[in-house]
Order: C-alpha cells, then sequence, then structure tokens
C-alpha cells in the first residue's frame, strides 16, 4: 500500500514535469514566432532605409545639377572670367548640411569671402529663381535694388539676364531699382515721387 502511494506521487511529479515542459515548448514555439517576426521587421526596415538613402542621394544629385548649371550659367553671362557654382552636400553633426561655393582653376572658394559682391549678389539672385524653380509657387518676384553691388559696366548684362529668364521661364519681376539699365529692361517702367509728403506714381512707359 505505502510503495503504491509513493508510485502514485512519483507519477503526480512526473506528470508535473512534463506539463512544464510542454508549457516552456509552446513559449519557445511563441518565442520563435515572435522572432522571426522581428527579424522580418527588421529586415524591412533596413531595406525600406535603404530605399530612403538612395533616394535621397538621388534627389540630392539633382539638386546639385539643377541650381549649379542655374547659378554657373548666369555668372557667365554677367562675367567675363566667371566662378563655376557648386553645391556640396556634406554629414556634419548627423544631419546633411548643404555647401555653397564658387570655383575656379580648381579651387574652392567661400563666395561671400573670396569673391566680389557682385558675383555673390548674381548667384543670391540666380538661387532665389533656383528655390522657385524647383517650388510650385505662383510667377511672381518682388526684388528690391537687385545688383546693386554690380559695377556699372554690368548692369546692362544683367538687365539682358532678367529679361531673358522672365521669357524663359513667364516669371514676372516687380523691380525697385535706382539703375536705369534695370529699369530699362522692363515692360512698363514707373517713377516714384515725394510731393507733400504724398507719394506719386507717373508711368514712363
Amino acid at each position: 500500500m505505502l510503495q503504491s502511494s509513493k508510485l502514485s506521487d512519483f507519477q503526480q511529479k512526473i506528470n508535473k514535469k512534463i506539463g512544464e515542459v510542454e508549457y516552456l515548448q509552446r513559449q519557445i514555439i511563441s518565442e520563435e514566432a515572435l522572432l522571426s517576426e522581428a527579424s522580418a521587421t527588421q529586415k524591412t526596415t533596413i531595406d525600406c532605409r535603404a530605399l530612403v538613402q538612395r533616394a535621397v542621394a538621388m534627389t540630392q544629385e539633382q539638386l546639385k545639377y539643377k541650381i549649379s548649371s542655374i547659378v554657373t550659367q548666369a555668372l557667365a553671362l554677367i562675367f567675363a572670367d566667371p566662378y563655376e557654382f557648386k553645391v556640396e552636400f556634406v554629414e556634419r553633426r548627423n544631419s546633411t548640411e548643404c555647401d555653397l561655393l564658387f570655383s575656379r582653376g580648381g579651387e574652392d572658394y567661400d563666395p561671400l569671402e573670396s569673391a566680389g559682391h557682385g558675383a555673390a549678389d548674381v548667384a543670391s539672385f540666380t538661387l532665389r529663381i533656383s528655390y522657385w524653380l524647383l517650388s510650385s509657387t505662383v510667377p511672381f518676384i518682388l526684388l528690391d535694388e537687385p545688383f546693386r553691388h554690380l559695377s556699372e559696366d554690368l548692369q546692362p548684362a544683367a538687365a539682358e539676364m532678367l529679361r531673358m529668364l522672365s521669357n524663359e521661364f513667364g516669371i514676372q519681376f516687380l523691380i525697385v531699382s535706382h539703375e536705369e539699365e534695370i529699369t530699362n529692361c522692363a515692360d512698363k517702367r514707373y517713377d516714384f515721387q515725394l510731393r507733400d509728403r504724398v507719394t506719386v506714381a507717373e508711368m514712363i512707359s
């Protein structure tokens, strides 16, 4: 009788251990499924990140080409020995930054420190045009004293560039300027005078 009782207790312990093993097996299967799902998610994330990185790289290359070519062409229209304009995307402090450079003879220069203000003026203006061309804004740009740093002999070339950009891209410029060569390129010109503390506009042409 005593031996039968011991056998029964032993059988219960075995059954309990079998239940624990079966539970652990189910847990292992569940964890393996979760691990497999996590691995698949990780692979998808890595693939998506790679796609995004490729898309960003392609977009940056297109931007570099479009912006560089537009600004370089504008500089070539005005200056006899123009700089080439370069756009470089670089990683700094865990973020992407954009360097804008003048280049001549294989050497790169800071536009604001190593070139005349006239060249920087033209580059700045053309960058605004580039931004407009890359966006979906209305074809209207207001300019206050553009190219004021250009020497007088280069003003006609700047005026011709304005006319060309307006005709080629359908941009309407509203320009405030004291430079006669710049105002002469306009389709309509107005002269503003202050008379008795009132601004009076008179159409010239």
